[in-house]
């Protein structure tokens, strides 16, 4: 079962139908952009974590494609445990030459090229080149440093670097030639895209090393390398190897060409999002906790979307109040129930105001309160009173601390105000009651209602998954 990164369908023939990030204006710029690339080009698409890097890559992948260009995608983290990062480039070029249907006769030649390029790409991954050398031509490294570095590498090293850098354009030519072979092969000679993902999660020395390939080695004309990552995280991959004071940005921005930054998706959007990417329609069952209405989906997807709003939650926060949810539904015990209306309100209150979420704990404060913070906008006003699930939550929110005995004697209070509004032809007053009574006559049902009251048997579910570091 799936935790996080759940892949969604990219329909070869409409690959960004299921993009619920809206990023198909991206991949539209993105993809004219290089068409109008014929030399050796490196882009990084930057984007936080969680943000739907991966999806992207999937879908953009099959759209190039669609347009003509040769794609290779190389998830970078499932290869980090390799000596040398060229390894595993040459490895999904030979994956890939395998696959393409071209003529026997081109293929046969392709397979030249590459088995040259392999072997002087073993000869280097073998040798290295020398890591002064990199930082010396890069221009990072001050006089006083390369002293030190070069009495720690060697004179030998250095006396390599010619031997190296013959090495390194032979490989060039032969990749070079190999592309060239491949693209004929479509009348538009389209480029030929490396795609790779994950290399802002790979060990620092692995993602630094891939970078100086790519610069050093796999720049050949008709090959563009695009790199799916966090920038900021990536950032601390480089100073975790060349200290905290190294110029970091200004390191990396010798690797890349271009950098785009993905835009952060509207909150509904992501919310829909990692709904999927949680895989939470396989892992919640269905869910009968608001009346005529099993759609555990909308419940949370609705809910969260207005308090989203109304709490001011951040994209970070959205995703940390799934990952709760997740767990809670994980840990618990398969015949108990939960309202999700109410858990993701708590949830919400929790992360954004911790301070009320406390006192509501220590009942010195009320849900009164809680109701407040969503009645003083407009929005909340709207959810409370018009939303099938607002409703309900305001239901929650009213009864949350009441035992048993208490929550039948509620119900009798409700029951007691349909005459008057309906004396008063209050009928949005007589919905709601009618409504409450429902939801009440459920709660008075279900076997834990006997025992524990609402809002504390959700805390208590909060609580077990704060055992989890997320």
């Amino acid at each position: 079962m799936r935790i996080k990164n759940f892949q969604l369908e990219v329909p070869s023939n409409n690959p960004f139908k299921n993009d619920k990030l809206s990023r198909a204006k991206d991949a539209e710029v993105l993809t004219n952009l290089l068409k109008t690339i014929n030399e050796p080009f490196v882009l990084m698409v930057d984007a936080g974590w969680g943000k739907g890097k991966t999806t992207f890559l999937q879908m953009w992948l099959r759209y190039l494609e669609n347009d003509g260009f040769f794609c290779l995608y190389h998830n970078a983290l499932l290869n980090d445990f390799a000596e040398d990062p060229m390894i595993a480039c040459v490895g999904e070029i030979k994956a890939f030459i395998e696959k393409i249907k071209i003529s026997k006769n081109k293929k046969d030649k392709a397979k030249k090229y590459l088995d040259k390029a392999k072997n002087i790409g073993l000869k280097l991954s073998k040798s290295a080149v020398p890591k002064v050398i990199q930082l010396v031509t890069s221009g990072v490294v001050d006089k006083e440093v390369i002293s030190g570095i070069l009495d720690e590498f060697g004179k030998e090293r250095i006396e390599s670097y010619e031997e190296d850098k013959s090495s390194i354009n032979d490989f060039k030519e032969n990749l070079e030639g190999l592309v060239d072979l491949v693209l004929k092969y479509r009348q538009n000679k389209r480029s030929f895209v490396f795609l790779i993902d994950e290399l802002d999660r790979c060990r620092p020395h692995y993602a630094i090393e891939f970078l100086e390939r790519i610069k050093h080695v796999f720049d050949a004309t008709g090959v563009i390398f695009v790199l799916a990552l966090n920038k900021e995280q990536l950032t601390k991959s480089v100073k975790a190897l060349y200290g905290s004071d190294f110029d970091a940005n200004g390191y990396l921005r010798r690797f890349f060409d271009y950098q785009y930054q993905l835009p952060d998706p509207s909150k509904e959007n992501f919310i829909d999002f990692l709904y999927d990417r949680f895989n939470l329609d396989y892992l919640l069952p269905e869910n009968k906790s608001c009346p005529e209405d099993n759609n555990q989906r909308l419940q949370i997807v609705e809910t969260l979307s207005a308090l989203s709003k109304l709490f001011n939650l951040s994209l970070r926060d959205l995703e940390q109040s799934f990952t709760i949810i997740s767990i809670i539904y994980r840990i618990k015990n398969p015949y108990e129930i939960i309202y999700f209306p109410l858990l993701v309100t708590l949830i919400a209150l929790k992360i954004s105001d911790e301070d009320l979420y406390k006192k509501i704990i220590l009942e010195e404060k009320t849900t009164e309160d809680i109701l407040l913070k969503i009645k003083r906008d407009k929005i909340g006003n709207q959810f409370l009173q018009k939303n099938h699930y607002g409703m309900a939550l305001k239901v929650f929110l009213e009864v949350g601390f009441l035992n048993y005995k208490e929550l039948r004697a509620k119900m009798d209070t409700y029951s007691e105000k349909i005459d008057n509004y309906t004396i008063t032809r209050n009928n949005q007053g007589l919905n709601f009651v009618s409504f409450a009574i429902e939801i009440i006559q459920k709660l008075c049902s279900e076997k834990y209602a006997r025992e524990e009251k609402l809002i504390p048997y959700h805390i208590k579910k909060i609580q077990a998954s704060e055992q989890f570091e997320i």
